[in-house]
């Protein structure tokens, strides 16, 4: 499913986070705007959608195609 990464390990990177609409401003995201790095010449945005079910928040990250319905979830124990 994935690619081998070009680096293996812990990457500490820099950046600024909000929290704001998606593309369509219908829900919202938790947007991590990373920096340019040795790894990222171009630097990288990233963005969660946040979901509150049973009174709890959920962070959504979708992998590949989101219509593929493949994600990793996030939620706080």
């Amino acid at each position: 499913m994935f690619s081998e990464p070009k680096t293996k390990g812990y990457i500490n990177a820099k950046g600024n986070w909000k929290i704001a609409k998606d593309f369509e401003g219908t829900k919202w995201v938790l947007q991590l705007n990373f920096e340019k790095d040795d790894i990222s010449k171009d630097g990288f945005l990233m963005e969660f959608d946040l979901y509150f079910e049973r009174e709890k928040l959920i962070l959504w990250y979708f992998v590949g195609d989101p219509d593929s319905g493949e994600r990793l979830l996030f939620e706080k124990e």
